[in-house]
């Protein structure tokens, strides 16, 4: 059995449009996944570690890191006995961090990124701009971007 790529990859997703309740059931997914392939315990942990890594990375990517620690969630799977365990260790981190992204969403950071968003239609102005490519360039969802922008700028 090979490492799950493809489950890794809407995991990005997810943390990246801050979206808990799709992650939490792509975990369910992986946890489907090592048991449908029957991964050793060795290699259900190390396929656990090198994705924490990977979604904690997509975080820091994202700026919105306040005093989480990767060592602390290294630990408590380390330390965890059963895959059940181990899935609701990473669950609850990362549940914990995407609520935290969420409410906290780092306000000089939504401020940046909504400056950077104005900034670009301001210099497209004269383009046909579709609130996809705007949306992507601020690299937030469609409806986050568009919350967030009417929340900083009072416009639609």
């Amino acid at each position: 059995a090979k490492y799950p790529k493809h489950l890794e990859s809407l995991l990005v997703e997810s943390i990246r449009t801050l979206h808990k309740e799709r992650l939490l059931e792509l975990f369910d997914e992986t946890q489907a996944y090592i048991e449908e392939h029957a991964f050793s315990r060795e290699m259900t942990e190390r396929v656990l570690l090198e994705m924490s890594v990977v979604l904690y990375r997509q975080f820091e990517h994202m700026k919105v890191l306040f005093e989480w620690s990767l060592e602390e969630l290294l630990q408590e799977l380390h330390a965890s006995r059963t895959l059940q365990q181990l899935m609701d260790v990473i669950k609850s981190h990362f549940s914990k961090w995407i609520a935290e992204s969420r409410s906290g969403q780092a306000k000089d950071n939504v401020q940046a990124v909504m400056g950077k968003a104005k900034d670009y239609i301001a210099e497209n102005y004269q383009k046909d701009l579709s609130i996809e490519e705007v949306s992507e360039l601020a690299d937030l969802s469609i409806s986050h971007f568009c919350t967030l922008f009417k929340a900083t700028t009072g416009y639609t």
